[in-house]
């Protein structure tokens, strides 16, 4: 495999403790800007033009939109009736791992890439990034509105087991966050120890 890391020469120098630093640097600084550098192959996309640009802002506010009946349907009937939690448990645990997969695949492109651009182009290489965070924001608000709103006295009209339904109910909300909480932490150590342009954190992300 090949690495994504930013290799520079130093036969000199000790690779366990920095792969390339001046001498009588600091090693923790030369280690912190190597962790930092992109992979020397890495290239910023063109900009978009004005169809592409029109394209992501319409699919960024139209991701927003589809998601509003849902949560007004939750708001107005004040009731979990008619939805299923593991379809949305299982959204929402999978538009976390995508949020983490975009940003492990893509850090180079929606940050680096927006030093020294107006901001136009930099929203623009940003809102795929801002895409998945509305599609995870509204599908845990699903999840969240769901345990809120759970309708226990329609669970009693039924003849169903109310508090064994309701403490599974919320074990499965709490359980769904902390897997969440989960992929972000690992992110985070990764990115922490390895760069958020290592090869760990690509492997992870992938």
């Amino acid at each position: 495999m090949t690495s994504r890391r930013k290799v520079t020469s130093c036969p000199s120098f000790k690779r366990n403790l920095c792969p390339c630093c001046p001498a009588g640097s600091s090693h923790l600084n030369c280690y912190l800007k190597e962790m930092s550098s992109p992979p020397a192959d890495e290239v910023c996309n063109p900009p978009l033009g004005n169809l592409e640009f029109g394209l992501g802002v319409f699919l960024l506010v139209g991701t927003l939109i589809s998601y509003l009946p849902q949560h007004i349907k939750l708001l107005r009937m004040r009731s979990h009736v008619g939805l299923s939690l593991g379809t949305a448990v299982l959204g929402a645990v999978n538009n976390a791992a995508a949020l983490v997969n975009y940003i492990s695949v893509e850090y180079f492109q929606m940050f680096d890439c927006c030093a020294g651009v107006d901001s136009t182009t930099c929203f623009g290489k940003i809102m795929p990034f801002l895409q998945l965070i509305v599609i995870y924001l509204c599908s845990a608000a699903i999840v969240i509105l769901y345990i809120i709103f759970f309708d226990k006295k329609w669970c009693e009209e039924n003849g169903m087991p109310v508090e064994r339904i309701w403490r599974t109910t919320w074990m499965t909300v709490v359980a769904t966050f902390v897997i969440e909480a989960i992929f972000f932490l690992i992110y985070g150590i990764f990115a922490a120890t390895d760069g958020v342009y290592g090869d760990k954190t690509y492997i992870y992300g992938r």
